[in-house]
C-alpha cells in the first residue's frame, strides 16, 4: 500500500456538535493524497458514532476508540500510526478551508520544508469570521522563502505557537520522538512546536488562509483553570531544561519564555540560563 502524502490527526472528545463540519472540510478538498486519523479520547456524547460512521464510508478514514487519556496522549498516538510524509492537526470543533491542502502539498513537495507555517483565521460557533489576524501583514514579505529556525521563531510564529497551523514532516518528528507531554493540556502545542525546531533545518511560512480556529464559551481553551496553570510550569520547566542543554541556542527559548511568563505571572529573566 503506498502511503499517503500528508496524515492529518483529528484528536476527539465530546465534540459531536462540530465533528462532522470539521471532517467535510477535508473530505470536501479537492486534493485526496491524505489519511484522516480519528482518535476518540473517551467521548460520552455521540463523537465515536460519528466518527466511526465517517470511517466506514470512507477508506482515507482511520478510527481509534480509547480511553479518557487526554489530548497529548492522544496526539502522540495518532502520531505513532501515521503513514504519511508529513503529519498535521486538526482539532474536531474547527475546519480546513477549501482547496488549500493542494496549495499545501505542491509548496512540501517543491521545497522538502521539515516544518510549514500557514495562517488561520477565528471563527464563531456557527463560522462566522471573528476579529483579524493582524500579524499577517507583519509576516507576509517573509512569505515562499526559506527561513532558518530563528527567522522562523522571531518573524514568522510572533508568539502564535498553535499547534494546528504547522505541518511538520514525519520523518522529523519520529525519528527525534519529539511527542506531547503527557497529561498536559495547556501549553503542549508550545513545548512540541520548540522541540521540532531544535532539530528543523528548512522552514517556509505561506500566507494562505488554510485553518478556521472555532472560538467558543464551550471550547477548551475558554477558560484559563488551574490545571492550566499548573501545565504551563511543566512546560515551562522543560523549556528551561532544554535552553541550559542548549545555551548556543537560547534565542530560541527566549520569545516563549516571555510567552508563559504573560500565562503564568512568574517572573523570567533577560537571561533565563544563568
Amino acid at each position: 500500500m503506498i502511503s499517503p502524502f500528508i496524515s492529518i490527526i483529528v484528536p476527539i472528545y465530546n465534540a459531536a456538535q462540530f465533528l462532522s463540519i470539521a471532517l467535510d472540510s477535508v473530505l470536501n478538498q479537492e486534493y485526496t493524497d491524505y489519511e484522516i486519523i480519528l482518535i476518540n479520547d473517551g467521548s460520552t456524547d455521540q463523537s465515536a458514532e460519528i466518527a466511526q460512521q465517517y470511517a466506514f464510508n470512507n477508506s482515507r478514514v482511520i478510527f481509534v476508540d480509547k480511553p479518557n487519556e487526554g489530548v497529548a496522549i492522544t496526539r502522540n498516538k495518532g502520531i505513532e500510526i501515521s503513514k504519511g510524509c508529513y503529519i498535521m492537526f486538526l482539532d474536531a470543533d474547527d475546519l480546513i478551508y477549501p482547496n488549500t491542502l493542494d496549495k499545501i502539498a505542491a509548496m512540501l513537495r517543491m521545497t522538502n520544508a521539515d516544518l510549514l507555517r500557514f495562517e488561520h483565521q477565528t471563527i464563531d460557533e456557527e463560522g462566522n469570521e471573528l476579529y483579524p489576524n493582524h500579524n499577517i501583514k507583519r509576516r507576509k514579505k517573509y512569505a515562499s522563502y526559506e527561513l532558518d529556525a530563528v527567522t522562523f521563531m522571531t518573524k514568522i510564529l510572533l508568539n502564535e505557537y498553535y499547534m494546528c497551523l504547522n505541518i511538520f514532516k514525519s520523518s522529523l518528528i519520529k525519528s527525534h520522538h519529539i511527542y506531547f507531554l503527557p497529561n498536559c493540556t495547556y501549553n503542549e502545542d508550545t513545548l512540541f512546536i520548540l522541540k521540532s525546531l531544535l532539530y528543523s533545518q528548512k522552514h517556509i511560512y505561506i500566507s494562505l488562509k488554510v485553518y478556521g480556529y472555532r472560538k467558543y464559551s464551550g471550547a477548551v481553551t475558554a477558560k484559563f483553570s488551574a490545571k492550566n496553570y499548573e501545565d504551563v510550569k511543566k512546560v515551562f520547566t522543560e523549556i528551561i531544561q532544554i535552553s541550559d542543554n542548549l545555551t548556543s541556542k537560547i534565542i530560541y527559548m527566549q520569545p516563549i519564555l516571555h510567552r508563559l511568563n504573560n500565562d503564568t505571572g512568574v517572573f523570567v529573566c533577560n537571561d533565563p540560563v544563568k
